[in-house]
């Protein structure tokens, strides 16, 4: 019912791209975009602004674990009179702090996607052999971020999973690493 419920929620009137309705990873980021856009006068940021800002903080969620409100808006870089703090403070309406607790996703597969979206957005800019591989190396990625990491890359992507397998297993420093092999497989598994 996710789907129906947020295309409702932004007004969604007229069909999507056709690249987009073929996969539902794809329409869940155009519904969540939508939902950003909408969001935009309560946080000065464009609905691209804040889909970057809860990629990027997925990410450092995954990196370093739970943080507060203040080390978040810290690891983002965001200097405390942006737009962009709002996000983090407020906080977004995909995220939660419950009792001054720490930041978070309000639903996991939003965390899921969103970090997906940092991976595969990272590897596409860098390549796998800078700092992607070491922080694969740094973490364990649950099942629901590989499945969307897969979908992300899709099979046309296979030639640059299969380099990244083949780095990981012939650097001896990566290979000592119980994590990232660990990691490619399961997205080539998802790729699958």
């Amino acid at each position: 019912p996710l789907f129906p419920l947020m295309a409702y929620s932004v007004e969604l009137d007229a069909p999507l791209p056709a690249e987009v309705a073929e996969s539902a990873t794809l329409v869940l980021l155009g519904l969540l975009r939508g939902f950003c856009d909408r969001e935009k006068q309560r946080y000065g940021l464009s609905g691209d602004d804040q889909i970057e800002l809860l990629r990027d903080l997925a990410y450092w969620l995954a990196l370093y674990g739970d943080m507060s409100n203040g080390e978040a808006v810290d690891a983002l870089g965001i200097d405390g009179d942006e737009a962009a703090v709002r996000v983090i403070q407020n906080p977004h309406a995909l995220l939660t702090h419950p009792d001054g607790g720490p930041i978070a996703f309000r639903y996991s597969q939003f965390q899921y996607l969103f970090l997906a979206k940092a991976l595969t957005d990272q590897w596409s800019k860098q390549g796998f052999d800078g700092s992607l591989a070491s922080d694969l190396s740094g973490f364990k990625i649950d099942s629901g971020t590989a499945d969307y990491v897969g979908r992300l890359l899709g099979k046309s992507d296979t030639a640059m999973l299969a380099s990244a397998w083949k780095l990981a297993s012939e650097s001896a420093s990566l290979r000592r690493n119980p994590y990232l092999r660990r990691n490619l497989l399961a997205i080539g598994l998802a790729v699958l």
